[in-house]
């Protein structure tokens, strides 16, 4: 089926008008009802009530939410006219670790270097990322989770310790406690298909549980809901750092191993445009950054 065809349905029924329809084309009116006619031809039905004006079919109705979504589809897809021309758009996957820490500043940085570039970007858990960067729906994603898909182009940047923290008066105005003491406090953690989520899960689903735990996807949630003090989160401290320095938080140090969280740049390996080698290359600067500060 012509896209082009699809186009002409779409800007005819949106504005009511074959002759505006045209203009909106730059093409002609007879065009116009040329397309038109080959797609009604092609589909076997008629799209338009000819004599009551541009009123569309029972057919042209249902026609019509299709031709909205391939024409979405087709925008989506964003050909360059050359196969070898920067791209204009950079759709940007982070999971919320990413996010709460130095997303804004690299997506500053790149619209610095690149003014005419419009970013596009979905936080996500790392699992749906990687599917997405698969399905060509983004460019490049920041994940917490490696993926054995040959694929796709994956490289550790960042090993970033992890840290125990809630509002003070979970745990009473102290910082330290000891690892069995968890037992007794509400924890907020991660969801089954984290890395992390046997980190959180553990110390509440022993035989000494005696208290809530809470599990969410959404790191921002998790960081609302412990500044309301429903619990402790283990999270990279470079996610709070404005509410640590606030005192909405406090970091609180558990007598057991530190855990890590892995953080990785994905790619696919197609050819990798400049606008995207810098992405990427800025991305291993700033997450550099926070592991040492960390």
């Amino acid at each position: 089926m012509n896209v082009k065809g699809i186009e002409t349905f779409y800007w005819v029924t949106q504005l009511r008008s074959f002759q505006r329809a045209a203009t909106q084309l730059n093409i002609s009116q007879p065009a116009v009802s040329s397309r038109i006619r080959a797609l009604e031809e092609e589909l076997r039905v008629r799209l338009f009530v000819r004599d009551k004006g541009v009123a569309l079919t029972e057919q042209g109705t249902e026609f019509f939410d299709y031709a909205q979504r391939v024409l979405q589809l087709t925008r989506d897809l964003s050909f360059s006219a050359m196969a070898d021309a920067e791209p204009d758009r950079l759709r940007v996957g982070a999971c919320g670790p990413v996010a709460m820490s130095w997303l804004t500043e690299l997506c500053n940085n790149l619209q610095d270097h690149y003014p005419g570039l419009r970013l596009e970007i979905d936080i996500e858990k790392s699992a749906n990322l990687l599917q997405r960067l698969l399905s060509g729906q983004l460019n490049i994603a920041f994940v917490a989770d490696s993926s054995h898909e040959p694929r796709l182009r994956i490289e550790k940047i960042a090993e970033l310790p992890m840290q125990w923290i809630c509002h003070p008066d979970v745990v009473g105005g102290r910082r330290q406690i000891g690892a069995q003491e968890l037992d007794t406090l509400p924890v907020i953690g991660y969801g089954w298909d984290s890395p992390l989520h046997e980190v959180t899960h553990a110390p509440v689903f022993g035989p000494g549980r005696r208290n809530r735990f809470t599990t969410s996807d959404s790191l921002y949630m998790m960081v609302r809901m412990a500044i309301e003090g429903m619990g402790l989160i283990c999270i990279p401290r470079s996610a709070v750092a404005p509410e640590l320095a606030a005192g909405m938080l406090v970091a609180i140090d558990v007598d057991e191993p530190q855990a890590t969280l892995p953080l990785f740049v994905a790619t696919t390996r197609e050819r990798m445009p400049g606008v995207l080698q810098a992405a990427r290359d800025l991305a291993k600067q700033l997450a550099a950054r926070d592991e040492t500060a960390a």
